[in-house]
């Protein structure tokens, strides 16, 4: 199967891999603050950022190759560090999802003690936990059949971000990585073609719906930082099911790199 990570990011980066050998520059100053205070001890302060994987939920995925890369996701939770302060939660990529569906999710934080619902935090240590919930509740475990070749991920990050901070998760002062995990291409003001797939992958498609896009997401957290990690197919067959090569999420990383 060939899924790749935009830019030789390794599959499913571990969360202190992003923040530094395989970041983006404005991340690397990130990084434990000392402050002067009483009796000349340092107070260490961590620092936050918000982490949200949009999952492809598509039938060609959550059927197949879902299936064959749930244990390097679940090595993904494993890996996260209490050295900084992270909430992380995962979201469909493809369908958009509302206060209530939010409301149902269990999120991974290094202080649950500050998240909006800690009675659905689960801490670090306790990616077990995690792993195991069904129903949408933690990795996303509902296939959205009506997706077809007709792929939105780009609408469906937007939403999905608006609700997540809606509700409090995603954080006004903390910077937001996002990581999306798909074998197709998403085909929001694509050209309409003869092919099987119904797109056409690497040209044709509408460049200014894409840059669209790309001004809402990068505006999403103001003058908080971004990095957008797209771990696509290549194409062709992925886990033996068919896949789109993810041109527009990798194109959506470089357009996003240019934003200051």
């Amino acid at each position: 199967m060939k899924i790749r990570a935009f830019k030789s990011a390794p599959l499913l980066l571990a969360l202190m891999a992003i923040l530094s050998a395989c970041g983006n520059s404005k991340y690397q100053s990130q990084g434990y603050t000392a402050d002067a205070s009483a009796g000349n001890q340092a107070v260490y302060t961590k620092p936050k950022v918000d982490i949200v994987f949009f999952q492809d939920d598509s039938d060609s995925t959550m059927y197949g190759p879902i299936n064959a890369l749930k244990a390097q996701m679940n090595a993904f939770t494993n890996n996260l560090s209490d050295r900084v302060d992270y909430r992380f939660v995962v979201m469909p990529l493809l369908t958009s999802k509302d206060a209530a569906f939010v409301s149902s999710k269990f999120i991974m934080a290094s202080d649950c003690a500050s998240a909006p619902n800690a009675n659905r935090c689960i801490p670090t240590g306790s990616s077990a936990r995690f792993n195991s919930l069904t129903a949408d509740q933690g990795w996303i475990t509902t296939a959205n059949s009506s997706v077809a070749n007709r792929d939105y991920g780009f609408v469906g990050i937007r939403n999905n971000l608006n609700a997540l901070r809606n509700s409090g998760i995603l954080r006004s002062d903390a910077p937001l990585i996002t990581v999306v995990l798909t074998n197709g291409n998403d085909v929001d003001g694509a050209q309409l073609t003869t092919r099987g797939d119904g797109v056409t992958v690497i040209s044709g498609y509408n460049e200014g719906a894409l840059n669209d896009h790309a001004a809402n997401i990068a505006a999403f957290k103001g003058s908080q930082k971004q990095n957008f990690y797209p771990v696509i197919a290549d194409g062709g067959t992925c886990y033996g099911a068919p896949s789109v090569a993810g041109t527009r999420y990798a194109r959506m990383a470089s357009v996003l790199s240019t934003y200051t």
